[in-house]
């Protein structure tokens, strides 16, 4: 009789209160594919803290999509990027934040992220002189700083042989969706060598940005459809 092959199908990995045990998995199996990848690495920053959440996550989204143009035409020929989402602290006045891990060739990244970091899409909340909205500065020590990227890990995920401190309490984040975001090149490599496992995304929730959804269309609505009927009668 011959044997069934079974196929592992991928899940969602988030947690509710930080970031999950897959997660940290998924973002160490970045790290080894970052660290193969024989670039020039760079830790960026992205934070506003006067934003909302929905508005950071926005502008979040506008810098990755500036930042694998900026890749693009600096010859990269694989645009690998990490991200990871922050809780901030309410209380200190600090919003949601993104830690970034970037690739780009030799003599590249610097040029480029300081284009990025001039930008006023971003440079208008800048919080000179303490704070900016763009930060960098080259990965020297990329375990050191991917340990510091999973501190806000869940108690869970800080079993085994996890590194570095995690930071104590629960560390919801508004919306939700991955903490762990891969560009889709890194995603693509590190699953092919087995150093990240497939996972199903999942979405943040943005409701407070999005228009109310009709549960007809108009055309089928019960007054358009009375208008259609009265003027069938006349």
């Amino acid at each position: 009789m011959d044997e069934i092959e079974t196929v592992r199908l991928a899940e969602r990995t988030t947690a509710a209160n930080g970031i999950s045990h897959h997660e940290v998995d998924r973002l160490y199996g970045a790290a080894t594919a970052l660290r193969s990848s024989q670039s020039v690495l760079f830790a960026v920053t992205v934070a506003a803290h006067h934003l909302v959440t929905a508005e950071i996550r926005r502008l979040v989204d506008e810098f990755i999509r500036q930042l694998e143009v900026e890749m693009e035409r600096s010859g990269a020929p694989r645009r690998y990027w990490v991200a990871v989402w922050h809780v901030g602290d309410r209380d200190r006045g600090k919003m949601p934040y993104v830690h970034l891990t970037v690739a780009f060739p030799a003599g590249e990244g610097r040029r480029r992220l300081s284009r990025l970091q001039r930008r006023s899409t971003f440079s208008r909340h800048d919080r000179l002189p303490r704070t900016r909205c763009v930060h960098f500065r080259p990965v020297t020590d990329l375990a050191g700083w991917a340990d510091y990227q999973a501190q806000e890990r869940t108690p869970q995920a800080n079993y085994g042989n996890r590194r570095g401190r995690r930071r104590a309490g629960s560390h919801h984040l508004e919306g939700g969706g991955d903490r762990v975001r891969l560009s889709a090149d890194l995603r693509h490599d590190a699953i092919g060598h087995g150093w990240v496992r497939d996972w199903k995304a999942t979405n943040a929730r943005r409701s407070e940005s999005r228009k109310p959804r009709r549960s007809t269309s108009a055309a089928t609505a019960p007054a358009a459809v009375s208008q259609r009927i009265e003027a069938a009668d006349v």
